[in-house]
């Protein structure tokens, strides 16, 4: 019974996240683009539990996008 694939991990997985981000006001018109750091992560699945493990690990990307994303943007604007 080939157990490679299924239980014992077979696939290496290297995924990056690299947003951009735009803010506008509305008011006057003006903008701003800026991109907080690309984050990265390595992981290693096998086929049973791959599709869980994908979605687990770009959670965790997205999750630690967004909080860089969001403490760049109180740099930027909070006085």
């Amino acid at each position: 019974m080939p157990i490679v694939g299924s239980v014992v991990p077979d696939e290496h997985q290297h995924m990056r996240i690299r947003l951009k981000m735009a803010v506008v006001d509305v008011r006057s018109g003006n903008w701003a683009m800026f991109s907080p750091e690309p984050f990265e992560d390595k992981a290693v699945s096998a086929r049973l539990g791959r599709e869980r493990s994908d979605q687990a690990q770009v959670s965790k990307l997205k999750q630690q996008a967004y909080a860089s994303a969001a403490r760049d943007l109180v740099k930027m604007y909070a006085n």
